[in-house]
């Protein structure tokens, strides 16, 4: 490219991430009865935000870094039962369920 398309940022970091993961996998009666359980925390800072530049700037965006943490953390279960399991044919069933939770922290207004 020869051409700018965002205001210059010297001070721009990439955004840093800390991801904290625990998960069981099990099976029963020959795995016919299994699943598996985890656990999530992510946790982002620096995070990068694209906005309007100030007025009278002909650049149409630019980037900058957020002063607050993203925390994405939860629990997610899925379990799976094959009924029937020969040569010609399979039936199974599948369930799956989770919860998330997202907050910002250490949020600094301007």
């Amino acid at each position: 490219g020869l051409a700018i398309i965002a205001t210059d940022q010297p001070d721009l970091r990439w955004e840093e991430t800390t991801d904290f993961n625990v998960g069981l996998d099990f099976g029963f009666n020959n795995d016919k009865f299994n699943g598996s359980l985890d656990f999530y925390r992510r946790d982002t800072e620096d995070i990068l935000l694209q906005t309007p530049p100030a007025a009278p700037s002909t650049n149409p965006f630019q980037f900058g870094n957020v002063d607050a943490n993203v925390i994405n953390q939860g629990v997610e279960l899925a379990l799976n039962y094959n009924f029937i399991e020969t040569e010609d044919t399979t039936f199974s069933a599948s369930f799956n369920i989770s919860y998330n939770d997202n907050e910002i922290e250490n949020f600094a207004e301007l």
